[in-house]
C-alpha cells in the first residue's frame, strides 16, 4: 500500500508541472518549486523524466534552464501513425531479418540514431528469446509508432519464460524463477546466450512489461518502479516495450554502467581489448561490444586473452553487423587458431551468399 501511495503522489507532481506549464507556455524549474512547494532535487527529477519522456523540451542548462510544452503539447494523430501485425513461424527465423521488415515498413531510420540502436537490439533480444528459448511454432509479434512512442510487443504460445527458469535451475516455484531472471546473468540456453537480454532490455525502455502463465513484471524506468503482480493465467510468454521517440537514452553508456571491456578511441578507429572472464558465445555479447560504433571507419577487436567465441557471437559481428553498417570496417588481432577459425568460417559462408 505504501508504495502504491508513493507512485500516485508521483504522478500527480507530473501532472501538475504539466498543467502549469500548459497554462504559462514555459517556467523555470525554481518557479516550480516555489508553486509545488517541493525540493529542487524532485522538481529536477520530475522534469528530467518528463524531458526523456519527450512531454517537455529543455532550453538552456543548469539552474536557468527553461522548460516549455509549446512543440509536443497533446500531439494530434498524424498520418505518420502506424501499426503493424507480424505472424512468424519460428523454425528457422532469424530475428535481424524480421527486425528489417519492421524498419521498413515503419519507415524507423527516420528515428535519432540513438534510437535506431536501442530498437534493433531491444527487438533483436526479445525476438531471439522466443525463438531459443520458447519452444513455440510462432511467434506474434504486433509494432507500432504513433508521434511520441514506438512499442513492440512479442507473444508466444510455449513453454513460458519462467517455467523454463524455474524447470532448469530445479527452482520452487516461478516467482523464484522471476528473481533469477531479474538478476541478469541467468540463462536456460549457455550455448546461445549470456542471460542479459531481458536484464539490458528491460533497464533500457521507458516501460518493459512481461507477462507469463500468472506473473506479470512492469519496469517502468521512468519512475524508477517495479511492479509484479498475480494475473490470469496466460499461456506462453508476452515480452511488451515502449520508448519515446524522442528518448535521449544512449545504448552504450548503459551497457558502460555494467561493462568491464577496456576501450581505445581515436576519432576514426576503436580498438576493443576482449576480456577472459567468461567465453564470448552470446549474440547479447556481440551487440555490447558493437553498440554505439557506427560513426567509427575502422573497429578492431584484441581477441589476446578470449579462448572461445560461439557461432552466434561471430554470426552477430561479421554477418548481421557488417549488413547494416558496412561503412564499419571490422578487424581483428591476436585471435588463437580456435577463435580464428570460427571467424574464417562466418568470413567464407557470407561470401558464398
Amino acid at each position: 500500500m505504501k508504495v502504491t501511495i508513493r507512485l500516485q503522489l508521483v504522478m500527480d507532481n507530473k501532472e501538475k508541472i504539466l498543467k502549469i506549464l500548459k497554462s504559462k507556455g514555459h517556467v523555470l524549474s525554481a518557479d516550480l518549486v516555489k508553486e509545488l512547494k517541493i525540493s529542487r532535487q524532485k522538481v529536477a527529477k520530475h522534469l528530467s523524466q518528463l524531458v526523456k519522456m519527450g512531454l517537455l523540451e529543455k532550453e538552456g542548462s543548469t539552474r536557468n534552464a527553461k522548460y516549455s510544452t509549446n512543440k509536443y503539447r497533446n500531439p494530434a494523430p498524424s498520418s505518420t501513425d502506424m501499426a503493424i501485425r507480424l505472424l512468424k513461424n519460428i523454425k528457422d527465423l532469424q530475428e535481424d531479418k524480421v527486425y528489417a521488415e519492421v524498419e521498413l515498413r515503419l519507415g524507423l531510420k527516420k528515428f535519432p540514431l540513438n534510437v535506431q540502436n536501442i530498437l534493433f537490439y531491444a527487438f533483436g533480444e526479445m525476438l531471439n528469446n522466443a525463438i531459443d528459448h520458447s519452444q513455440a511454432k510462432k511467434a506474434d509479434i504486433h509494432v507500432s509508432k504513433d508521434s511520441r512512442f514506438f512499442k513492440f510487443t512479442i507473444k508466444d504460445s510455449g513453454i513460458g519464460v519462467f517455467a523454463n527458469v524455474q524447470k532448469n535451475f530445479k527452482l520452487e516455484n516461478e516467482f523464484q524463477a522471476l528473481e533469477h531472471v531479474l538478476k541478469g546473468k541467468q540463462t536456460t540456453f549457455p550455448e546461445q546466450h549470456s542471460g542479459q537480454g531481458i536484464f539490458f532490455t528491460s533497464k533500457i525502455a521507458d516501460t518493459f512489461t512481461i507477462r507469463s502463465h500468472k506473473i506479470e513484471v512492469t519496469n517502468e524506468n521512468l519512475t524508477d518502479d517495479l511492479r509484479v503482480k498475480e494475473i490470469k493465467y496466460l499461456n506462453g510468454t508476452e515480452v511488451s516495450f515502449e520508448i519515446s521517440r524522442r528518448s535521449r537514452k544512449i545504448l552504450r553508456d548503459l551497457f558502460h554502467q555494467y561493462a568491464n571491456e577496456e576501450f581505445e578511441f581515436d576519432r576514426t578507429t576503436v580498438k576493443i581489448k576482449l576480456t577472459a572472464e567468461r567465453e564470448l558465445l552470446a549474440r547479447s555479447q556481440a551487440k555490447r561490444i558493437l553498440a554505439g560504433l557506427e560513426k567509427y571507419k575502422i573497429v578492431i577487436l584484441d581477441f589476446k586473452s578470449v579462448k572461445e567465441i560461439g557461432q552466434a557471437f561471430v554470426d552477430e559481428i561479421f554477418r548481421v553487423y557488417h549488413q547494416r553498417t558496412p561503412e564499419v570496417q571490422i578487424q581483428y588481432i591476436n585471435a588463437n587458431p580456435a577463435v580464428e577459425f570460427m571467424i574464417l568460417r562466418c568470413l567464407r559462408t557470407n561470401s558464398k551468399n
